[in-house]
């Protein structure tokens, strides 16, 4: 997922990256088949509600301030080809601390996995006044529970099924992540309502606004996130 805050006059911008891989806890949901749908606006929209209760970053995503928040559109092909096997969609809140992220994806087959192949979740953040430069974080999950986090950045992954067993039908997995403003911008103050950000989430070949033959280094094509009240 890739964010630039429009509104900011940070000359030395800061991007976060991270791979989120494995299990956790466990959960339930079912949401319905995937769609490729590219009407509506692209880039992507999405207004993210402002959270007045932090929720508990657990990977379930099932805290009050979450309802308030609507889900984004169904994850497409970055190229705007074809249908995604499975759907993945996600939600953003925020406070004066933190942006709050939530992704579900549906896999029938729950497996562990590496950063070289199997499932794996994407996010870039970028807070500047231009989209010139990048320097990248990194936190990562890995089946088994072992977490490796750089920056006060708290991630959670829940699965909706159980790992390595073929014989079963799974549902899917959640991450769930506050990520503090303060590693994104020195600039927190100017992180407010109205505040824009340009950002972009991935699932493999998969991602929420499409970049078509661009490329995914092309921001122009990210999603417009607006911090609403």
């Amino acid at each position: 997922m890739e964010f630039s805050n429009m509104k900011t006059s940070s000359s030395s911008p800061v991007s976060l990256l991270f791979l989120v891989m494995g299990t956790l806890i466990s959960c339930s949901s079912t949401p319905s088949a995937p769609t490729l749908d590219l009407a509506g606006e692209i880039p992507r929209h999405y207004a993210a509600p402002f959270a007045h209760q932090a929720p508990l970053v657990d990977g379930q995503i099932n805290d009050a301030a979450w309802r308030k928040a609507p889900w984004t559109a169904n994850f497409v092909s970055r190229t705007g080809g074809s249908t995604p096997r499975f759907q993945t969609r996600a939600k953003m809140l925020w406070d004066r601390q933190n942006l709050y992220l939530g992704v579900w994806m549906v896999a029938p087959n729950l497996q562990s996995m590496d950063l070289e192949a199997g499932d794996y979740a994407a996010c870039k953040i970028l807070v500047s006044a231009n989209l010139e430069s990048e320097q990248t974080l990194t936190l990562r999950v890995e089946p088994g529970g072992d977490f490796l986090a750089t920056g006060k950045c708290q991630v959670a992954v829940a699965l909706s099924g159980t790992l390595d067993h073929p014989g079963d039908a799974d549902r899917g997995w959640w991450v769930e992540a506050a990520i503090p403003w303060s590693t994104l911008s020195p600039q927190t103050d100017s992180i407010q309502t109205g505040t824009q950000l340009r950002i972009n989430l991935l699932r493999q070949a998969w991602s929420w606004s499409p970049h078509f033959d661009r490329g995914n280094r092309d921001r122009s094509m990210w999603g417009v996130v607006t911090l609403s009240p």
